[in-house]
């Protein structure tokens, strides 16, 4: 059925193309007839039948400028990452040939299927890539170990709010924090010098790794954390110290001077022990 539309077109060319058909009454008809065929073969169904170099070039022609600007920037960077390979595989067969050698001084023969094809440069290449992740990795590690040993800035002692509860000791080292106290006690506020002396102790054990200052333990649970690896003087210092700032901070007895001084020596006994 298909075959019946073009073989109809092509005896009509035939009776077109003779010359009695030119020359005779009906050229008028004739005429008609051949813009007809033409408007019948530029139709999509009748293209396939064209030669290949007319439907390439129509093709070219409908390709608007942007389109024929992503081709030919497409072709361009194919040839710069096929440049890029080519001069990689000569830096990789030049090491292959310098460190991979026979006795006789004379390079190992490659194979002709290019610088992937051979065993030396493929081994040097995985070589490199273990080189680059190893030293990838210890950077990270170093990176990573000097961000933990870099202490945090500390806050302005005048930023620290001792009645929050939230306050913990390493928001200042201890140094401050004594500071601190020598300033309350001299106002007179005896209630918050012994927190700030008992945070003191807390912030030197926590920078001499005796404990590890977080804010979910309590004080019971840094003495556990200091029982078992510090000795007897310590262990004792921190407890009385403890139960000094405890029942300062949280009973209802009134603070005297006496128990600052208590606090200082507590505090004296736990900066000395090393």
């Amino acid at each position: 059925m298909r075959l019946c539309p073009s073989l109809a077109l092509l005896g009509c060319w035939l009776l077109s193309a003779s010359p009695l058909a030119a020359n005779g009454p009906h050229a008028g008809r004739v005429t008609e007839l051949d813009a007809s065929i033409d408007a019948t073969l530029a139709q999509p169904a009748y293209q396939w039948r064209l030669p290949r170099e007319a439907r390439s070039a129509d093709a070219r022609t409908d390709d608007g400028v942007f389109v024929s600007f992503l081709k030919q920037a497409v072709r361009v960077m194919a040839r710069a990452v096929r440049w890029v390979a080519n001069r990689l595989g000569d830096i990789v067969d030049w090491l292959a040939r310098r460190l991979f050698r026979t006795r006789s001084g004379r390079a190992r023969p490659d194979r002709a299927g290019g610088w992937f094809d051979n065993p030396q440069a493929l081994i040097l290449i995985a070589m490199i890539a273990t080189v680059a992740a190893g030293v990838w990795l210890g950077a990270r590690v170093l990176v990573r170990r000097r961000r933990i040993a870099e202490p945090e800035p500390s806050k302005p002692a005048s930023a620290v709010d001792l009645d929050d509860e939230r306050v913990t000791a390493d928001r200042l080292p201890a140094e401050e924090w004594l500071a601190m106290a020598e300033r309350l006690e001299q106002e007179g506020q005896w209630r918050h010098t012994l927190r700030a002396l008992f945070l003191a102790a807390l912030a030197s054990l926590g920078q001499r790794g005796w404990i590890r200052i977080a804010p979910f333990k309590s004080n019971r649970d840094y003495r556990r954390e200091l029982d078992p690896r510090a000795n007897a003087d310590l262990r004792a210092a921190f407890a009385g110290h403890t139960s000094l700032f405890e029942q300062a901070w949280y009973g209802d007895w009134p603070v005297s001077p006496d128990d600052v001084r208590q606090g200082h020596a507590w505090l004296r006994r736990i900066l000395n022990d090393a």
